[in-house]
């Protein structure tokens, strides 16, 4: 009796439960509520897909797999939408909310069934669409996902949601060319220490954020930890199990805004001598409140962009106190000084040159600038500022915590780097 390959069995069983699924339009939609993390208030669903309840294709990823390999993904992907779009229609959700639906890059090659334009035609005129479209496609076909970006924007009451940020680290350079409506941090960015990498990917996620005023959501949000770790991350949107897993959908919410700011500084509003960079950068940008272990990746980053934007670029440092300038710190920062045109530090008891090259100065103890750790990066072409301010110790929390801002706005930087060479000496003789 021949012996039946399980892999083949399995794969035929597939092939055959995917086929109805097409052609009998067999997806389920759920959706998972996008929070905005300062009102909590419900501002978006995305639709996820669900084979059928017991089926071998139950599981969205298993489902896409078998499409995969049967060569039927942009069938099952407009199966999935117009699921998705007819399911909000029926729950009469309304374009007071967003509606966040997964599109497969290899569907926007194939013409699309009437079903799926039915949809798409009701949706105009009912619905507020943002459309995901995965990182990692950013970077394997840039081209052709910048011209379907610009079809989609054709439509009107359709956006644009960048997913799935921060698996590619080299796809974060192209994020200006897609102009998201909304960039989607991946889950990985919470329920991972910060390490150089992610902080170089929040940087470029911030930096994006501030020049466009595109929403950024934190994803994976599971527990007050996570929560906590997304607004620091500058989120203003969530998604996770915390707020509730995906379901039926309930309409109500209200919609995504998209508020650009204007930051240039004029004479009138500069500040005075004894600002500190928190205080000046708090009157123009939301504080956020994190860790210093997720902080430290994140300040570490920016020393490491100085490094790299050559020798006309200029970096100041706060520390606090003395102690917070050890050794590996003051040998890294020589290093620096050796490579920058102009290198500060700034801390009580600290010398004026505690580290070869290192332009050093000493604040009171009691003074405003003592309570805050600043790290100010200016070059010819990349400015970045953080400024930060220790809070009050909370025995709930197992690291210290620190209020902070981040900018890459240029006159706030070097409005910020002006307030902190105040307090840097000259040099004898002039230098």
């Amino acid at each position: 009796m021949p012996l039946v390959d399980p892999d083949s069995a399995l794969a035929e069983a597939e092939a055959t439960a995917l086929a109805e699924i097409i052609e009998g339009r067999l997806v389920t939609p759920v959706y998972q509520q996008v929070v905005d993390l300062d009102s909590w208030q419900t501002v978006g669903f995305e639709a996820l897909a669900r084979g059928p309840e017991g089926s071998v294709l139950e599981l969205p990823a298993r489902m896409f797999a078998a499409a995969h390999r049967e060569n039927r993904v942009a069938e099952l992907d407009f199966v999935c939408q117009a699921a998705a779009i007819e399911g909000a229609i029926a729950a009469g959700l309304g374009r007071d909310v967003d509606l966040f639906i997964n599109l497969e890059p290899l569907s926007d090659r194939a013409d699309p069934p009437d079903f799926l334009l039915d949809a798409a035609e009701a949706a105009r005129e009912q619905l507020r669409i943002t459309v995901e479209i995965t990182e990692r496609e950013l970077t394997a076909r840039p081209a052709e996902l910048i011209a379907m970006v610009q079809r989609l924007r054709e439509r009107p009451n359709w956006g644009v949601a960048l997913d799935d940020v921060g698996v590619e680290s080299g796809s974060v350079g192209l994020i200006p060319l897609i102009e998201p409506d909304v960039i989607k941090l991946d889950m990985s960015l919470l329920h991972k220490p910060m390490n150089r990498e992610r902080a170089r990917t929040a940087h470029a996620v911030l930096a994006e954020a501030e020049r466009t005023g595109t929403k950024v959501l934190a994803e994976g949000i599971e527990t007050e930890a996570h929560l906590r770790d997304a607004r620091a991350l500058g989120a203003e949107l969530g998604q996770g199990w915390f707020f509730g897993r995906p379901g039926p959908l309930l309409a109500g919410g209200g919609a995504l805004g998209n508020t650009r700011r204007h930051s240039r500084v004029s004479p009138a509003e500069r500040p005075g001598p004894e600002t500190t960079p928190f205080e000046f950068l708090a009157e123009r940008r939301e504080t956020r409140r994190g860790s210093k272990p997720m902080l430290l990746q994140m300040s570490r980053a920016l020393e490491h962009e100085a490094l790299s934007q050559g020798t006309e670029t200029v970096l100041i440092s706060t520390f606090q106190d003395v102690r917070y300038f050890g050794e590996p710190t003051a040998a890294w920062y020589e290093r620096l000084a050796a490579e920058l045109t102009f290198v500060g530090a700034i801390a009580t008891g600290l010398g004026g040159e505690p580290a070869p090259g290192v332009r050093g100065a000493s604040i009171d103890a009691g003074t405003k600038l003592r309570t805050e750790w600043d790290v100010v990066v200016l070059a010819p072409h990349f400015a970045a500022a953080f400024a930060s301010r220790e809070c009050p110790p909370d025995p709930t929390q197992p690291h210290r915590m620190f209020d902070h801002i981040f900018t890459y706005d240029r006159d706030l930087v070097a409005t910020v780097a002006n307030l902190l060479v105040a307090h840097i000496a000259p040099r004898a003789g002039g230098g």
